[in-house]
């Protein structure tokens, strides 16, 4: 009984050493990036092992093994080994949420356009400077076809004309003369412009 314990004891200090050795790591790690690398091959089957859950389109096994890197670095200051806690597990669950949160970012992203999207018949009161489709007799091809110009019209407005545009998408035209000229100006200029491209 006696030898059994002190193999445990033995072992329980061979451990010790071990874990002692590891938070030094993980300390120089945060500052020097040859312990960082050193610290990151020991867990680089677990790195594997959770990228294989993921996929996200336009990221490669090189882009999840950079995250994984950084977010390693990251952990090491926050890792507090001085109560027991392990630090693989504790890298595990961080670079888990980083990379749930990664996937959470890309579909919130994918719904974005849903989000601003309109129907078409009450963006018709959006388009064409304040003037519905229908009003204007633009069809939707020539509505597109206006969309990929706007840039183009943009650059041919003066400061005024284009505080006056920049007034109207945000809903915050003011009523004054200069204003109202300006306003005049640009629809003036975009039906010319129009007309020219046509």
């Amino acid at each position: 009984m006696l030898v059994c314990t002190g193999a445990v004891a033995k072992s329980k200090k061979g451990d010790d050493n071990v874990e002692q050795e590891q938070l030094e790591l993980i300390v120089r790690a945060r500052y020097d990036s040859d312990a960082l690398v050193i610290l990151f091959e020991q867990y680089h089957g677990l790195v594997n092992k959770i990228i294989r859950r993921f996929y996200l389109a336009g990221m490669s096994r090189e882009d999840w093994t950079a995250e994984a890197m950084q977010v390693m670095h990251q952990t090491c200051f926050k890792f507090d080994g001085t109560h027991g806690s392990q630090f693989g597990s504790y890298y595990r669950m961080i670079l888990n949420k980083h990379y749930l949160s990664m996937m959470r970012d890309a579909r919130a992203k994918k719904r974005e356009g849903q989000m601003r999207t309109l129907p078409f018949g009450d963006a018709q009161d959006e388009m064409n400077l304040g003037k519905g489709i229908n009003e204007m007799g633009y069809s939707f091809d020539e509505y597109v076809h206006s969309r990929i110009l706007i840039p183009i019209f943009l650059k041919q407005l003066s400061a005024k004309e284009l505080g006056a545009v920049r007034d109207w998408v945000a809903g915050t035209e003011e009523h004054g003369r200069s204003n109202a000229r300006a306003r005049e100006r640009v629809r003036a200029k975009w039906a010319k412009f129009m007309a020219d491209e046509g």
